[in-house]
């Protein structure tokens, strides 16, 4: 009998453990761009709210990554910091970013390729005039 019922329990909680999170793909016909890879560091100031974001992503060649940030005010004092964890790929001349933990769609931005250690990305959102570079801090 107490075979079965932790028979029974067992059936019950796997598909709770296993079933619950959705494995994120990265979508038919995206690719992983070798310029993309490695350690880079960017930051981008926000005029309207006056707070300064700075990163260090470190992006796969499996397309994951992994991010910490880190945000200070306008006087340059040290507020909060967080890591994400996510998946980034190149598809149809953007490149794509999500985590999926905290997002539902991903992020997509025009990129411009500035020599190989320097990158420009520019949101695609019509409201958003959003734009930073990453340069790269080791491969």
């Amino acid at each position: 009998m107490k075979t079965l019922k932790a028979f029974l329990l067992a059936l019950f909680f796997l598909p709770l453990l296993f079933g619950c999170s959705a494995k994120f793909t990265i979508p038919e016909n995206a690719s992983i761009d070798a310029n993309f890879i490695g350690k880079w560091e960017g930051k981008h100031f926000d005029e309207k709210s006056g707070y300064l974001k700075k990163w260090v992503q470190t992006r796969k060649g499996d397309g994951t990554y992994t991010i910490h940030l880190k945000f200070f005010d306008k006087n340059d004092k040290f507020l909060s910091e967080s890591a994400e964890t996510g998946y980034w790929w190149i598809k149809s001349d953007l490149f794509h970013e999500i985590s999926p933990s905290s997002m539902k769609k991903p992020e997509s931005y025009r990129f411009q390729l500035m020599g190989k250690d320097k990158i420009k990305f520019s949101s695609v959102k019509a409201k958003a005039d959003y734009s930073f570079i990453d340069i790269r801090v080791s491969k």
